[in-house]
């Protein structure tokens, strides 16, 4: 399965102005790298209906949408959901089975460690392959990867937790507003943020979403 994946859109963020209500119609036709998947992992908007209306018009797109909350993400909905989006926090046991791939994940902020238990515990089944989904890193070692003092923004889930079956080979995550794509305790984990106003904080420009591939 090839995937596109992008995070901390943040197309309503104060800082990247933009009224509420717009985001059922946004283009992203300029986006897309090639994917027949979407994952987004959080921080898309600042209220969870504005962030409903961005994932059913992506899913015109993509064969499937899958995301999960970020911490911006304020609450609930009664809106409809397109059949093919997944929000990974809604879905039972944190769980989406999609052509033979098991996605895993929920928004997984540093100080939740029943929700990390609960992350870690999904892994508990063998799958084609197996995709974790998170708006935070799942691990701090990501700070000495990137050089960067952002352990405390980090969660410890691949620290804490010996995952033995079905672990991933791929982890997709957010927050941090720094694209990287690098190998931890086995695990390949990315991310490609857009930031405020398409900066991220490097300083480097957002160009899009990025495509990886997963499984056979």
């Amino acid at each position: 399965m090839k995937i596109d994946y992008c995070s901390d859109l943040h197309f309503d963020n104060a800082l990247s102005g933009g009224p509420h209500g717009w985001l059922g119609g946004i283009d992203i036709s300029g986006w897309k790298a090639g994917g027949e998947t979407l994952v987004v992992t959080g921080d898309t908007a600042e209220h969870v209906d504005d962030m409903v209306d961005f994932l059913n018009e992506a899913a015109k797109q993509y064969r499937h949408v899958v995301a999960v909350l970020g911490n911006h993400e304020n609450g609930s909905t009664k809106k409809s959901i397109r059949e093919n989006v997944r929000v990974l926090d809604w879905c039972p046991a944190l769980v989406a089975e999609i052509d033979g791939v098991r996605f895993i994940g929920a928004c997984l902020r540093p100080d939740d460690a029943a929700q990390a238990a609960a992350i870690a515990s999904a892994f508990s089944h063998q799958a084609d392959a197996v995709v974790g989904i998170s708006h935070y890193p799942p691990t701090r070692q990501i700070a000495a990867v990137l050089g960067r003092d952002v352990g405390s923004a980090c969660a410890s889930l691949l620290d804490v937790h010996e995952i033995r079956v079905g672990k991933p080979a791929t982890w997709i995550c957010g927050h941090l507003h720094l694209e990287f794509d690098t190998v931890i305790q086995d695990v390949r984990i990315v991310s490609n943020p857009r930031g405020y106003r398409a900066r991220r904080r490097d300083g480097s420009s957002w160009s899009g979403f990025r495509c990886i591939e997963v499984g056979g």
